[in-house]
């Protein structure tokens, strides 16, 4: 908990997060705030809510709380990756501690996460990331969205997976510049494999697009760059399923 001594007209401020609070009036016991909050973030009296909202259930309240921790690191890495681009020096021990410290709190939570089978998507992603760290913040995040999600370190990795794969994932995440076999590498073998043409890849990259990034043809199905933005990785996700299965099912009939 923050513990702040602020007089009347003194603001408290969460850059992160948009979010300003400011003393307008002190009298006695009684402390009149005022906070100004981005349109998505909900503001609301504990008394009201609680008379509003029933029991909550322990399911619930963890999912709650791995959703808090995975946005808590998502804002970690966002800033740290906003600090570098504007050429900061950072202590990069400290700050690395700090994010693994993160990872390991939401790896001791999701130990004991299960969602129910009726809210799982049950869609198989697979993410390629060279990133130990990357690779696990996006595993954590997107299974919190439902998703079954497998990993690789690099595109021979990927391709190794694919090929032993019996069901094949409905999305291939596949960052760019890793080692043994780089993105578009991996990609140009997927799209000449009969097996794997058709597959989904979406590029998940710091680098941006560009003609030399890209293939004559099939290429890349989507391009998101880091920091991703989740919500649209995974509403983009839906669509382009949604449509395969109906191209899919329309090539049958």
């Amino acid at each position: 908990m923050l513990v702040l001594s602020r007089r009347q007209h003194q603001e408290v401020v969460f850059p992160n997060l948009g979010i300003t609070v400011q003393i307008l009036k002190v009298r006695g016991h009684i402390v009149k705030i005022g906070i100004d909050a981005p349109k998505h973030v909900s503001v609301i009296r504990r008394e009201v809510y609680e008379a509003d909202c029933p029991e909550p259930d322990p399911r619930d309240q963890l999912s709650h709380q791995l959703r808090n921790e995975l946005n808590l690191l998502q804002l970690r890495v966002t800033a740290l990756q906003r600090r570098l681009g504007q050429g900061e020096t950072i202590d990069a021990e400290a700050t690395l501690q700090s994010l693994f410290q993160g990872v390991d709190v939401v790896d001791r939570q999701m130990a004991h996460f299960q969602h129910p089978r009726d809210s799982v998507s049950n869609q198989r992603l697979l993410v390629v990331e060279d990133c130990d760290n990357e690779r696990k913040l996006m595993a954590y995040v997107l299974a919190s969205h439902g998703f079954e999600v497998h990993v690789a370190r690099d595109g021979a990795e990927a391709l190794q997976w694919l090929n032993a794969a019996t069901t094949l994932p409905a999305v291939v995440l596949m960052d760019m510049q890793m080692p043994l076999s780089n993105g578009l590498e991996a990609l140009e073998r997927i799209r000449h494999d009969q097996r794997l043409q058709d597959l989904l890849v979406f590029a998940v990259t710091g680098a941006k697009r560009s003609p030399e990034m890209e293939l004559v043809g099939h290429g890349w199905d989507a391009w998101f760059s880091k920091p991703l933005d989740v919500q649209r990785l995974v509403e983009t996700i839906a669509a382009q399923t949604r449509q395969s299965t109906i191209a899919s099912e329309e090539s049958v009939i």
